[in-house]
């Protein structure tokens, strides 16, 4: 799964958690990652990530705004009175100017409303290389303020 440079040490592709409360959305998220080389550390809930994020910190994290019980801005928040910094895309059905300017500020790079759309998708069970793209775009935007080329 990882590459060998030179001095033979083995380097693992990123991992990218993904939180969402959809079964559907967390299947298709963790099929599309996983079918670009990356690795993947699915979750069904804000409280069960968590409870991994110390053992296993991602380098990236597709999370879910609205589900029950934690949502996404309180997972946010909640990272960053830990000291936990991790590259995050919120996916929301809510295009609202508040709704992306609570994520920037609780710590989000990135607020994708179009991601939901994927969502109805993985509920039909169809995939659109279009609403594809479109999360490909988002995994590039990380990989630009990661600092890859």
């Amino acid at each position: 799964m990882g590459s060998r440079r030179a001095s033979g040490q083995v380097v693992l592709p990123p991992l990218i958690a993904v939180v969402d409360d959809e079964e559907a959305v967390r299947k298709a998220l963790d099929r599309l990652l996983q079918a670009a080389g990356l690795r993947t550390h699915i979750s069904a809930s804000c409280a069960s990530f968590l409870e991994r994020v110390l053992d296993r910190r991602p380098d990236c994290l597709i999370l879910d705004l609205q589900m029950p019980g934690m949502s996404g801005i309180e997972l946010l928040r909640e990272m960053r009175a830990c000291g936990i910094s991790v590259p995050t895309i919120v996916i929301t059905a809510h295009d609202e100017p508040k709704t992306h300017e609570r994520c920037l500020q609780a710590g989000a790079i990135r607020l994708s409303v179009q991601a939901v759309r994927l969502r109805h998708a993985a509920r039909r069970h169809r995939q659109s290389d279009r609403r594809i793209t479109r999360v490909r775009a988002g995994l590039r935007a990380y990989a630009h303020v990661a600092g890859d080329p």
